[in-house]
């Protein structure tokens, strides 16, 4: 049976506290003149202005702790924005277009991401690509994944028809390289999932984030 196709990252759980297990969230600002598409399931990371933006499309964390541009500080659970028109409203996608508004860091109707931090312990859910597909086309070759380093990738812009993350698991970065940004811990069993059909989910944790435990040198 074919997987519902629903990309983004989701929290799933925790390592100590397991499935279900809520992960800490906070809310920031995104920079006015900002002009990217964000959805809910977005990777984002700490930018200089104490704004989040959308994390790397490539991930590679080639330089290490030295370099917070190539790390990753949550994931988006929530979107807010304000209109003229319509007032604040909570939403699941901000198109390019969107008027991120105002200008003045702190004010009540700026536009704002509530994130899941990754933190050590947080376990997400990610849809894997198919730009690979034998990297998941037989089930020796799947569960092959489990303990693998991966980066994630964005292969089109965030979706404005169905109002959701584009953000998919690269799964042919697949390899044990330290510097890629999450590590796939197993894959997603349940009823309805087919792990050997297109957007079949794994599960993850960040090995690259701009929190403590990652980055001691701050962003």
């Amino acid at each position: 049976m074919p997987n519902v196709v629903k990309k983004g990252f989701k929290p799933w759980g925790s390592l100590s506290r397991g499935k279900g297990a809520s992960i800490a969230e906070w809310t920031y600002e995104v920079a006015s003149g900002y002009g990217t598409a964000l959805a809910v399931g977005d990777p984002v990371r700490w930018v200089g202005d104490g704004t989040v933006e959308k994390a790397d499309a490539t991930g590679d964390a080639t330089s290490g702790a030295t370099s917070a541009n190539t790390s990753v500080l949550g994931v988006i659970t929530g979107l807010w924005r304000y209109s003229a028109t319509d007032g604040g409203r909570s939403v699941e996608y901000l198109a390019a277009s969107h008027t991120y508004q105002p200008t003045t860091r702190g004010s009540a109707t700026a536009t704002k991401a509530t994130i899941a931090f990754c933190t050590p312990d947080a376990i997400f859910s990610i849809a894997m690509d198919d730009a690979d597909s034998a990297n998941h086309d037989a089930a020796s070759e799947l569960y092959g994944l489990i303990g693998a380093n991966v980066d994630h990738t964005f292969s089109v812009a965030a979706d404005a028809t169905r109002l959701e993350s584009a953000v998919e698991l690269d799964v042919s970065t697949a390899n044990t390289t330290s510097t890629l940004l999450w590590r796939v811990i197993d894959i997603v069993q349940e009823i309805g999932q087919d792990g050997l059909s297109a957007s079949a989910r794994a599960l993850v944790v960040c090995n690259w984030g701009q929190l403590p435990h990652y980055l001691q040198t701050g962003r």
